[in-house]
């Protein structure tokens, strides 16, 4: 018995896997948690840091709410690899119809038949 791989198939595959991994993400926060400063304490200082509508935003984070934040941040990232996964998916797939439409050159029969000998 022979099987035969075709990636059409696989893509095809992949395309619900991806949305519903998407969907399955239920924390999302843009950006990145950092340490800002050392408490005289020994403690550290975290802030929550990301680039949103055309500047840098940055908020405090308390460090009870840091790995979840981290989770959160994490979550978004892992969503943004999935939407690109996705958009390749579906580019390649517009690209394939495309390229599948019959064009007419409006060329004459004679200046098709022309370029056939000459190329």
């Amino acid at each position: 018995m022979w099987l035969f791989f075709n990636p059409e198939e696989e893509k095809d595959e992949k395309e619900p896997r991806l949305l519903a991994e998407m969907a399955s993400i239920g924390r999302m926060c843009r950006g990145k948690v950092s340490v800002r400063r050392q408490g005289k304490s020994g403690g550290e200082y975290f802030v929550l840091q990301c680039w949103h509508g055309g500047g840098n935003q940055c908020r405090y984070v308390h460090p009870a709410r840091r790995a979840a934040y981290e989770q959160a941040c994490e979550g978004y990232r892992r969503f943004m690899s999935l939407a690109e996964a996705y958009a390749d998916i579906v580019i390649a797939r517009t690209e394939r119809e495309i390229a599948r439409i019959k064009v007419e050159d409006g060329r004459t029969k004679k200046a098709r038949a022309a370029r056939g000998r000459a190329g």
